[in-house]
């Protein structure tokens, strides 16, 4: 049973901003307008052993922006404690006294380059290594796209029909990893995804967005281990309730591995 568990606190404002660790977004509102929000964000599951990198991306700032982000070691099953948890890696934006300094973000973003911060966390699990750590690279060909596009519509078809089994199995990795760090069994997992699905599936009127081929972006990440399927316009999951149904806004964002260095079909959700 684990013990432990990684999150990152992070407060945001008056920022339009993505924050990362280790290349794998934890939250990205860079097609937002500034805003602000704060969080403690469970990510064991993106934790190595070893150094760990903590960043974020600032591409717009209103009048006042702040922005700071800690990786803090926790215990499991206990809310986070900024008294206790131990900070193993943190940043913060700097802003200038003077509104009109050179160093402001403000004229930092105005001379076209966003702000990049970022922190070497050192961390120590038990939990071995991660697939996505070495998984097969993504290559950045036609025929790995078409292989991406066919998978997420397969997820699609799937998801749509009601045959929750298949997508389940596909989320293999995922599963096992998380059972693995935040402790509970795989099959309760696999239950509890099924029924939340099956609940908001049968919400009146509810129905999938399209895939639309040429709306679909594929972000990578994770030195290209990771792949992220979005909506190309909004940064939405692409796997997503329609917008002109009204409901509960739901969405899936999906993060996916290569299962084969030579084979860029054999696809897996690892997170």
């Amino acid at each position: 049973m684990a013990s432990k568990v990684f999150y990152v606190e992070m407060q945001v404002e008056d920022c339009a901003c993505a924050i990362t660790l280790n290349g794998a977004p934890l939250v990205d509102r860079r097609g937002r307008p500034p805003g602000s929000f704060s969080a403690n964000m469970p990510v064991s599951e993106w934790v190595v052993s070893g150094d760990n990198t903590l960043g974020a991306q600032i591409v717009a700032v209103g009048d006042a922006p702040r922005l700071s982000a800690r990786l803090r070691e926790g215990q499991l099953g206990q809310d986070p404690n900024a008294d206790a948890d131990p900070i193993l890696g943190q940043f913060e934006l700097t802003v200038p006294d003077a509104p009109d300094s050179p160093l402001s973000p403000r004229a930092i973003l105005d001379a076209g380059a966003p702000i990049e911060l970022e922190a070497v966390a050192a961390a120590q699990h038990g939990w071995g290594q991660w697939y996505w750590e070495t998984a097969p690279v993504f290559g950045n060909d036609r025929r790995s796209r078409q292989d991406l596009l066919d998978y997420l519509t397969a997820i699609h078809g799937t998801l749509s029909s009601g045959a929750i089994d298949p997508f389940l199995d596909t989320c293999r990795i995922k599963f096992s990893d998380i059972a693995l760090c935040y402790g509970p069994a795989l099959p309760a997992i696999r239950q509890e995804f099924g029924q939340a699905f099956n609940h908001i599936r049968g919400q009146p009127k509810f129905r999938l967005a399209p895939i639309d081929p040429r709306s679909v972006d594929f972000r990578v990440h994770c030195d290209h281990r990771v792949v992220e399927p979005v909506d190309r316009e909004t940064g939405a999951p692409a796997i997503r309730e329609h917008e002109d149904v009204g409901g509960l806004g739901w969405a899936l964002p999906l993060m996916i591995g290569r299962l084969d260095a030579y084979r860029s079909d054999q696809l897996a959700i690892i997170r």
